[in-house]
């Protein structure tokens, strides 16, 4: 069983690192996406992480509350989460 859902994700890793390099190469852009980054794609299943969407979910929640009280100041444009490194980085334009 093990061995059948590693043999799926492989060719599913293979196939999509030849469509993104080919999407890349149409849109002029000379770089490569890492195999270990789609790879891990596909093992997980196109869901969201668990720990990410909590993640995601509580800062969501948290604005809304800031909103609600007008209490404090809600994060302005973008926030991005690093779940790799566990780092959340709030960009300001």
């Amino acid at each position: 069983m093990q061995s059948d859902v590693n043999e799926v994700v492989n060719s599913d890793t293979a196939e999509l690192v030849a469509i993104a390099n080919d999407l890349l190469v149409q849109w002029g852009i000379e770089s490569e996406v890492s195999e270990d980054v789609v790879r891990e794609l596909a093992r997980s299943g196109h869901v969201e992480l668990h720990n990410i969407a909590s993640l995601a979910g509580g800062i969501v929640s948290q604005e809304v509350i800031k909103l609600v009280t007008h209490q404090y100041v809600p994060a302005n444009n973008s926030c991005i989460v690093d779940g790799a490194s566990a780092r959340i980085i709030f960009v300001t334009v």
